[in-house]
Formats: structure tokens, C-alpha cells, sequence
């Protein structure tokens, strides 16, 4: 799915494994609240919006056009790996509250 541009997939609770976009370098919307999947997205990827419900991991490396206020995250206590890098703006820090809820 190379051109995906956006993924929805709100409440699928039944969804287990992690959903990698690493190879959709045209996504741009990721909504995966209420549930606990991770969705794992490309480098420097033209994402504006990213949310998630319960995920244990969080990669965001150099997004080019994603801005704190549209990273949203459920629930971050089962969180293990967080990953924010290259945060346009210097935003890394806010994404980083706005993931844990802090």
C-alpha cells in the first residue's frame, strides 16, 4: 500500500499485531485510538496526525509537517519504547507531553 494516505481504525479492539507503514511514505493521518496496536511510521514522513489508544511503543523520527498538537495518545501507561527525533519546531519535547499525558 505504497500510496495510503490515511489510516483509520478507531475502536478495532480485536487487533493484536503492530501495523507497519514504515513502507507508505504518503501517509499523512494515522487514527488507531481505542486500541492497543502500535502503527509504526516511516521516517521523515509527511504525517499531521497521529493517534493511537494503548500502544507499548512510539517511534517518530524527523517528521517533516507533524505538529504536537495533532499526537494523541489514549492511554500511555503501557508505553515501554518512546522514540521522538527531529521534531520539527523544536516540538520533540511537547509531543513527549502530549504522548504521556503530563
Amino acid at each position: 500500500m505504497y500510496d495510503l494516505t490515511n489510516l483509520s481504525m478507531v475502536g478495532c479492539t480485536g487487533l493484536t499485531n503492530d501495523i507497519d507503514l514504515t513502507n507508505c511514505p504518503e501517509i499523512t493521518q494515522v487514527d488507531a485510538s481505542g486500541t492497543t496496536v502500535n502503527v509504526l511510521i516511516p521516517e521523515n514522513s509527511k504525517i499531521t496526525k497521529y493517534e493511537l489508544g494503548t500502544p507499548t511503543r512510539i517511534s517518530i523520527i524527523s517528521p517533516t509537517q507533524l505538529n504536537y498538537i495533532n499526537v494523541n495518545v489514549d492511554d500511555s501507561t503501557n508505553i515501554d519504547s518512546l522514540d521522538i527525533i527531529n521534531a520539527t519546531d523544536n516540538n520533540s519535547f511537547k509531543m513527549f507531553g502530549r504522548i504521556m499525558n503530563v
